[in-house]
């Protein structure tokens, strides 16, 4: 038997690390992922016949150990937490076991609470309460240990250091010094495709940077309903044994748009040089959103890309298809409203000049409407550049304004407080929160880091703010659904009573897809009865519009034909 180092994620998307004996890597694998593991890089170690660094290999070896024994992450035995114990497996699948409960209340652990109590713990190292358990990803210099979460800090010897005895948890253990880290290079150096590696974060943040500023030219967010495609020929491909590098030279040969063809060729291109896929991606975050990233880095370490790529699919056409209705109720008043603007400024440039000449010729004393017709007549043709100044000087302000802390805030306000597009918009909301939270869940994204990407996929910042108080409250000890019940008018009774249930049974996936299902369903038939209770009121509109323009013109007539009658 050959001894092995690992580095995995565990249910609760944790990195953990340590040793394990098989008799080649890919027996290795099936072990860890047996465990309840997902295997990301598997190494063998040279055994060494004594020593501190051999008997640290030999106590972190992945042996059995009883159930509930004090274990290490590498064993499947390990305290109740581990990743070999019936809880995190009950993470993953969102069946708890009966057996499994909180020590003194009623009802079995969630998942929530598991990721929320691993943060809680006590930091036995620095930097510990901001790693939140989370072992640093592989690269730099040392060799990796192993790694309790929330009890252990990082076993990694530094150049020139020397290991250190440190009691935690009631036990005597060596370790070495430790690098400084947070989350961006635990949990999310596995989830989020940014490198273990200094030199892989430095380099994504560049990429990252330079999108921004529009020094990668040529790219741009491609559309929803292509990435749906995308993603749902990518499962097909993947599904039917073709590789993942073949698979995307396939899919950016047949691509029409030219932004994805070129993207998806340099994302093969670096696959084949040994990449891993969602690096490849995320290499490019201005065509591919955040959540797709996400689901392919989880479907690569899982082994189940044909899975995340079709829920990711599903994900994208039911946006689609939820934003394809809004669109389609407010696409006719928008029609409405542009035919009126440019009916009247018709009218008031070609048609009331004509009229105008003519009451100045009568000298006829002319009624309040009338005269205001003919000033606004007479500013669009004689000062039509200040019309256009004034024009873009408004769309300006409010781009800016729009941009500015208060002017979100207050368009969020906005766009919840109006009498009937409120509800809509609020509902809309909602349903984005369920779908996108729900969907990161199910893919394994750690709680906090799921919470942070639908933050950032909200338009509102109302929104936003609410789900970074929750952030905070978990990290505070507090459940989610206890947070967001804070927020009546953002989250309704219902969506907070669900998520309680969701967290407290282990099934919060599931109930925020219900939720979603609920609410996408009931933003499509409200945005459907809105549309067709618009179309007459825009036409009314339009009416009242034309016909008040036409009747400043029309009065000086009927005072002259009056007078003429009397």
């Amino acid at each position: 038997m050959a001894l092995f180092r690992y580095q995995a994620v565990n249910g609760a998307g944790k990195t953990v690390r340590g040793q394990i004996e098989a008799s080649d890597a890919a027996a290795a694998g099936s072990a860890l992922r047996q465990q309840g593991l997902f295997p990301m890089r598997i190494d063998p170690v040279e055994r060494r016949a004594g020593g501190l660094f051999g008997a640290l290999g030999r106590r972190h070896a992945g042996t059995a150990a009883p159930e509930g024994a004090q274990g290490t992450l590498g064993g499947p035995g390990g305290r109740e937490g581990g990743p070999g114990t019936p809880l995190n497996a009950a993470f993953r699948t969102g069946a708890v076991p009966e057996e499994r409960r909180a020590p003194g209340r009623e009802g079995p652990v969630s998942a929530t609470r598991i990721a929320r109590g691993a943060a809680a713990q006590a930091p036995a190292f620095p930097g510990a309460d901001r790693a939140l358990g989370a072992a640093a990803p592989f690269g730099g210099s040392g060799e990796p240990g192993t790694m309790e979460p929330g009890r252990m800090g990082p076993e990694q010897p530094v150049p020139g250091g020397a290991p250190a005895v440190r009691t935690v948890g009631g036990r005597t253990r060596s370790v070495f010094p430790g690098r400084s880290r947070d989350r961006s290079a635990g949990v999310r150096g596995v989830f989020g495709g940014v490198s273990g590696s200094p030199a892989g974060s430095e380099g994504t943040a560049k990429r990252t940077g330079a999108a921004r500023f529009g020094l990668r030219l040529g790219e741009g967010r491609v559309k929803v309903q292509t990435l749906a495609v995308f993603c749902r020929q990518f499962a097909t491909l993947v599904r039917a044994g073709v590789p993942a590098a073949r698979s995307v030279e396939i899919l950016a040969a047949q691509s029409e748009n030219r932004t994805l063809k070129r993207t998806l060729e340099a994302v093969a291109a670096e696959v084949r040089q040994g990449t891993a896929l969602q690096r490849a991606f995320a290499a490019h975050p201005s065509v591919f959103p955040a959540l797709f990233i996400h689901m392919v880095g989880a479907g690569e370490f899982s082994g189940q890309l044909d899975l995340m790529l079709d829920r990711a699919a599903l994900f994208y056409e039911r946006e689609r298809a939820t934003r394809q209705k809004i669109t389609s109720a407010l696409m006719y008043p928008a029609v409405v409203l542009t035919i009126a603007l440019g009916v009247s400024v018709f009218l008031l440039t070609s048609v009331i000049p004509t009229f105008a000449q003519t009451f100045a010729q009568q000298g006829v004393t002319l009624p309040l409407p009338t005269r205001i017709t003919l000033g606004l007549s007479r500013f669009l043709t004689e000062r039509w550049y200040l019309a256009l100044a004034l024009v873009a000087a408004v769309a300006g302000g409010a781009v800016v304004g729009a941009r500015t802390a208060a002017g979100k805030e207050w368009i969020g306000r906005l766009s919840l407080g109006l009498p009937v597009f409120g509800g809509l918009n609020r509902k809309h909301a909602v349903a984005q929160f369920s779908r996108t939270f729900a969907t990161l869940v199910r893919a394994a994204v750690p709680i906090l880091d799921g919470l942070d990407l639908t933050k950032k996929v909200m338009g509102n910042v109302l929104y936003q703010a609410a789900l970074t108080e929750a952030q905070e409250g978990l990290q505070a000890g507090r459940t989610m659904a206890e947070t967001l019940g804070r927020h009546p008018r953002l989250f309704p009774p219902m969506v907070v009573q669900m998520i309680a249930v969701g967290e407290e049974t282990g099934t919060l996936d599931d109930l925020l897809d219900k939720l979603a299902d609920f609410y996408e369903s009931d933003v499509q038939e409200m945005a459907a009865r809105l549309g067709a209770l618009l179309e007459p009121m825009m036409i009314l509109f339009l009416a009242v519009i034309v016909g008040l323009i036409i009747l400043s013109v029309y009065l000086p007539m009927f005072q002259m034909m009056n007078f003429v009658g009397s």
